[in-house]
């Protein structure tokens, strides 16, 4: 009876359909080579089995910073060019309109606080 139940419950393989073409599974995350820093540092031991000198240390490092912090930059590049964009709109919003930017200030004095700041300073 288990048997049966067994048979009745088991999943069952789809059937190709005729003319249509199975697609190969494709790999979750893409493969890399070697990154440049690596390929510059193990160089000269795998060409001349030599240690690798300082000055192809601290190059082989520059280029790891950049692989490792690039994006961490490029980020920051981003968010200071956005808050930039920020203060200039709230300075030619408080020109045209400084009523309305008194009250906001007074009605929410922590969300202003750092581009008034700004502001006054200049």
């Amino acid at each position: 009876m288990l048997s049966l139940l067994k048979r009745t419950l088991r999943r069952r393989q789809a059937k190709p359909i005729p003319g249509k073409e199975i697609e190969a599974p494709r790999p979750s995350k893409p493969q890399r080579g070697k990154p440049e820093w690596e390929t510059v540092l193990t160089a000269s031991l795998e060409q001349n089995s030599l240690a690798p000198t300082e000055e192809v240390i601290l190059h082989a490092f520059d280029l790891y910073k950049e692989d490792v912090y690039g994006p961490h930059l490029e980020r920051q590049h981003q968010m200071a060019d956005l808050h930039a964009e920020i203060v200039a709109n709230f300075a030619s919003l408080q020109a045209l309109v400084p009523g309305l930017i008194e009250r906001a200030k007074s009605r929410h004095p922590f969300e202003f606080s750092q581009i008034a700041k700004i502001e006054e300073a200049r």
